[in-house]
């Protein structure tokens, strides 16, 4: 079925791993493959589609249901804006 609009989409998902670009992998109910910005591996998260393709669909984590115990304060206050160090949320172990 396709999709009227991907921003309004919202997906409850559990974080499996991490990409090489320190995004959340996770995968929807029907097998698709979404990389999620914000969430670490174990996590559950609500999780905004914000692109889509055949293959994969891009999505940002809205909110965490629950958090990774490798979950920590970045300590760049840059953070999530600069795209620099896309894993400074998430302690040495887990990166």
């Amino acid at each position: 079925m396709a999709r009227v609009s991907f921003a309004l989409e919202q997906l409850i998902l559990d974080i499996e791993g991490l990409d090489a670009e320190g995004r959340g992998v996770a995968r929807e109910p029907d097998g698709k493959v979404v990389f999620v910005e914000g969430a670490l591996p174990g996590e559950r998260a609500a999780v905004r589609i914000m692109t889509g393709g055949k293959r994969f669909d891009l999505g940002r984590a809205e909110r965490l249901l629950n958090q990774s115990p490798g979950r920590r304060k970045p300590r760049c206050p840059s953070f999530g804006v600069c795209g620099g160090c896309a894993t400074q949320h998430a302690d040495l172990a887990t990166q």
